[in-house]
């Protein structure tokens, strides 16, 4: 969304990356086992151009599968709809999310290929504004990261209040799989949230595939990480969680 906002001339700018790396699990019908048995059949994303759909192709890529001509690529629709999808035998594997990826294990679907395992850059999170709002109000930015901060080292270290959290917003009672959903996501946020130059860059080239125009784009024009660097240089990351943000054990 920030790099497409800055292609139509607008000031957003990234001020934190709270998962710098692709988090996604591609799972399949019980005959796929792995990305090698998907040629000739269909793999489902959510909008083509998405994080999701990168995914497919990152995974396709390892395996010298050609999208749309070993594979077909479909968009689907959201993450539920890629779920119901696979469920009915519409696709042959779908890239999830979570929750998705812990519902598609629990229906006994195959683990195809773990994205985030892999490690590859992409800024899947973070926050955003413009840098016209934050020389008007930089003191309120400057508060609200101080809350942001807070609120990640919060989940990190107190598993029950998230869960609780989690449970009201989600509107779900379902205990095991919000503790599941915790066990697997909270690994993948950062503890101190810069927006990284390599995550960034990733959504611009993948941009630039359909836009040329974003390859004049650089991480330093889309990101302002300044608010984030003061909260480590004066030790309150430290101090929300009690200790060095890198090492503070997690419950």
């Amino acid at each position: 969304g920030v790099v497409d906002a800055a292609l139509a001339g607008d000031d957003q700018v990234l001020i934190s990356g709270m998962q710098n790396y692709m988090n996604f699990w591609i799972y399949g019908r019980p005959e796929v086992r792995s990305i090698a048995d998907l040629r000739g059949k269909r793999i489902g994303t959510t909008r083509l151009g998405s994080g999701a759909h990168l995914a497919a192709l990152k995974a396709l890529q390892q395996y010298q599968l050609e999208p749309d001509r070993d594979v077909a690529v479909m968009q689907v629709g959201g993450m539920g709809e890629v779920f119901g999808a696979l469920s009915a035998g519409a696709i042959d594997a779908g890239v999830l999310s979570i929750p998705f990826n812990l519902e598609a294990q629990a229906a006994g679907f195959p683990l195809v290929f773990d994205v985030s395992a892999q490690h590859i850059p992409y800024l899947q999170n973070g926050l955003a504004t413009t840098r016209s709002y934050i020389s008007r109000n930089e003191d309120q930015v400057r508060r609200l990261m101080m809350a942001h901060v807070a609120g990640l080292a919060r989940v990190h270290l107190d598993k029950p209040a998230t869960l609780d959290v989690m449970a009201r917003y989600l509107r779900t009672e379902d205990r095991d799989l919000l503790s599941r959903t915790y066990d697997t996501l909270v690994p993948l946020l950062e503890r101190v949230p810069y927006p990284t130059a390599e995550s960034i860059q990733t959504v611009i080239d993948q941009r630039a595939d359909q836009q040329p125009e974003a390859r004049q784009l650089t991480p330093a024009q889309l990101s302002d990480d300044r608010f984030v660097r003061e909260l480590e240089q004066n030790g309150f990351i430290d101090q929300v969680y009690g200790g060095s943000a890198s090492s503070a054990p997690r419950r």
